[in-house]
């Protein structure tokens, strides 16, 4: 009897081994480097990510992986701006020359227990003369290597920090590209090749650890009527995933709730610059319910047919007075947009006309573009 028991319990350990150790060879970690902007694609790579922010009186004091916490900056003279580059919380003649609107400047930025130089990039986007609206742009990025997928991680709100995972009500991520699909927001779940990956990233960003999901998962396909080409991003309504596709693609992803990040329609030749129509803007108002995604296969339609919508509210002392108000084009999938007609007749709006019989009661027009 001792014999059959001590042999169960090494059959017991043996499997917990077998299973810890098939677990750990699951399990990923993929080396991280820190690519730092030096040629133009780099920069132009890079700028397509950050974040603006609003400052007075010509002077920044933004939050920052500076040693300090903090990026400051001024606008002086003419499209010139000074940066607080040894980060000594002055903006003085210690900083250096003002550099041009766009030039990028060294600050030190910190990783882990490192202090590294990395360029950054004021950028000016607007200023009504109290007012000046600048957008900070890192020109560095991280970037690695799984099962032969690239992977890059921008700074993509512009506070100099990397690998800031998407979580509810929390501000702004950064975002990650795979491969060559489009830039996505880095959340806690990746989808790569059809497979979902729960991830973690190093403190000192030097690594990025993938670990295969093995909950339900779920399948997405997007369509669209002949003619029209569709792109969206969907997020998890707990911002857990986040996805881009468009239509006649298929995705892997998590079940749940989701909300339209963002959407575009556009009708025309494909590959066409100038569609003949072209709508966008839809995303989460009171008339686009969430999205519900369930385990295993799912197909969504976005786009044509429309429905035209809008409020009538009638005047209580004239019956022939009416307003019109509320008015939003809606497609097939409840989502609203705002909408650009291009070389049409009336090429920034739609026209609603209100009749009772032959008599135009009302005219409303909803302007876009």
């Amino acid at each position: 009897m001792r014999k059959l028991l001590l042999w169960c319990c090494v059959v017991m350990m043996a499997a917990g081994t077998a299973t810890a150790a098939a677990e750990q060879a699951q399990t990923t970690t993929c080396p991280l480097t820190l690519i730092i902007c030096t040629t133009k694609d780099q920069r132009e790579t890079a700028s397509s990510f950050g974040t603006g922010t609003m400052i007075q009186n010509m002077q920044g004091e933004v939050p920052y992986a500076s040693p300090s916490g903090k990026l400051r900056f001024k606008i002086v003279g003419e499209k010139k701006v000074l940066v607080d580059r040894n980060d000594d919380g002055k903006l003085d003649a210690a900083d250096g020359e003002p550099v041009t609107f766009g030039d990028p400047v060294q600050v030190s930025v910190v990783l882990g227990d490192k202090h590294v130089q990395i360029p950054v990039v004021i950028e000016p986007m607007g200023d009504n003369g109290k007012w000046f609206y600048a957008r900070v742009v890192t020109l560095a990025w991280l970037e690695g290597e799984f099962e032969k997928t690239k992977l890059q991680i921008f700074d993509s709100n512009g506070n100099g920090r990397f690998g800031e995972i998407a979580k509810k009500n929390e501000g702004l991520s950064d975002m990650i590209q795979i491969g060559q699909r489009p830039a996505q927001t880095l959340a806690e779940y990746l989808a790569i090749d059809g497979k979902l990956y729960k991830l973690k990233l190093a403190d000192d960003c030097t690594s990025l650890t993938l670990k295969p999901y093995t909950g339900q998962t779920a399948t997405l396909k997007l369509g669209a009527a002949e003619g029209w080409t569709i792109n969206t991003t969907l997020n998890h309504k707990d911002d857990s995933f986040n996805t881009s596709l468009n239509a006649g693609e298929t995705c892997t992803l998590l079940p749940g709730n989701y909300e339209i990040e963002n959407l575009n329609a556009a009708r025309g030749e494909k590959g066409s610059e100038n569609p003949s129509v072209s709508l966008s803007g839809a995303g989460n108002t009171e008339k686009t319910k969430p999205i519900r995604i369930n385990a295993g296969e799912n197909t969504l339609t976005f786009g044509p047919p429309f429905k035209l919508e809008f409020a009538v509210t009638r005047s209580t002392e004239d019956a022939g007075d009416v307003e019109i108000g509320g008015v939003s084009l809606v497609g097939t999938g409840g989502e609203e947009y705002q909408a650009c007609n291009n070389c049409q007749e009336r090429s920034s709006s739609l026209t609603v006309w209100l009749r009772s019989g032959s008599k135009e009661q009302k005219v409303s027009t909803l302007s876009y573009g």
